[in-house]
């Protein structure tokens, strides 16, 4: 297996990158046209936000840096989107928390740090008028605090 600098792997070693990042591209136009079907599936949302992240994932590891930060970003906003739609769904909550995760990692990976705080404001700025719309949904204000939290430690503010 290829391996980044923090040792996780993406390829199988002797893959072909540039074949690797079709297969993602098929796999993501499967769900582009599973999400066109039934847009108010949050299943079919929700992967293809993944759908993005993966590929974004597989151009990372060529690198094809700016595909890979435009495709993380796509499949971000997605995820927030669904999230604030479906503000009492437990899966779509951890979901934002587990791709806010790997965000940074390959904003981190691909040395765009800078960008992680710009795409937590702009989570912030979906979910927030959302949290204050349900103030008995801890759990979604939570999310919100996480979301937060990470942009104020890419920040550096306290």
């Amino acid at each position: 297996m290829e391996r980044d600098a923090a040792g996780r792997s993406y390829l199988i070693k002797g893959t072909d990158p540039d074949v690797a990042i079709e297969m993602q591209k098929q796999s993501l136009q499967v769900y582009q046209q599973l999400s066109a079907q039934d847009p108010e599936s949050a299943n079919a949302m929700q992967n293809l936000a993944w759908a993005w992240f993966f590929l974004g994932q597989t151009e990372a590891s060529v690198p094809y840096r700016e595909d890979a930060l435009d495709h993380f970003e796509q499949g971000w906003t997605l995820i927030v989107l669904h999230c604030s739609q479906n503000p009492d769904d437990a899966k779509s909550r951890r979901h934002v928390r587990m791709y806010l995760g790997g965000l940074v990692d390959f904003c981190q990976f691909l040395k765009a740090d800078e960008l992680i705080p710009g795409h937590c404001r702009n989570a912030a700025v979906v979910l927030q008028p959302v949290v204050e719309a349900n103030p008995d949904n801890l759990a979604l204000a939570e999310t919100l605090d996480h979301v937060l939290g990470v942009m104020r430690g890419a920040d550096g503010t306290p």
